[in-house]
């Protein structure tokens, strides 16, 4: 499978989530999910229902669909934290499993390079770099996430 002619979604897991859809290589859509104050069973079902509702959308492209979703990094949050991020990242990886859609981990300092050319840029170097090349004026930094991994996933 060409991964420019396939659509690449990037997904950012965390309690505040980002998304980024391409296709033929270009950025299409992106935007934040935010989990609000629900106890953690329904934010893992939401995270599920909204990811398969995304990825069920791409694939009536009718082109082939693969997910990016970033890995663990070195970052050592809390324990609550850990168990919260491993339960959207099993959430997002168990709705692509569940539409037979491919998926690729990337690594935080693989979107870093991706993007920026340094896989030990500074976040703040990450969403100025995606901010420049798509000309965006607004966007969160879960959001330049998602994207850098659909950019990541291209290359």
């Amino acid at each position: 499978m060409s991964k420019r002619s396939a659509v690449v979604v990037g997904i950012d897991p965390g309690m505040l989530m980002g998304w980024a859809m391409f296709s033929d290589g270009r950025l299409r859509e992106f935007g934040p999910w935010a989990h609000n104050d629900e106890p953690y069973d329904l934010r893992f079902r939401q995270t599920f229902e909204r990811v398969t509702r995304l990825l069920s959308r791409c694939m009536g492209k009718g082109v082939p669909v693969l997910m990016g979703i970033e890995g663990a990094s070195h970052y050592s949050p809390g324990k609550k934290s850990a168990e919260s991020l491993a339960g959207m990242r099993a959430s997002a990886l168990a709705a692509a499993g569940r539409l037979g859609i491919g998926y690729v981990v990337v690594a935080p300092s693989t979107i870093k390079k991706s993007v920026t050319g340094n896989g030990h840029a500074k976040k703040t170097q990450v969403i100025a770099a995606i901010r420049q090349r798509y000309r965006l004026d607004e966007i969160d930094d879960n959001e330049a996430d998602a994207i850098g991994i659909g950019i990541a996933v291209h290359k």
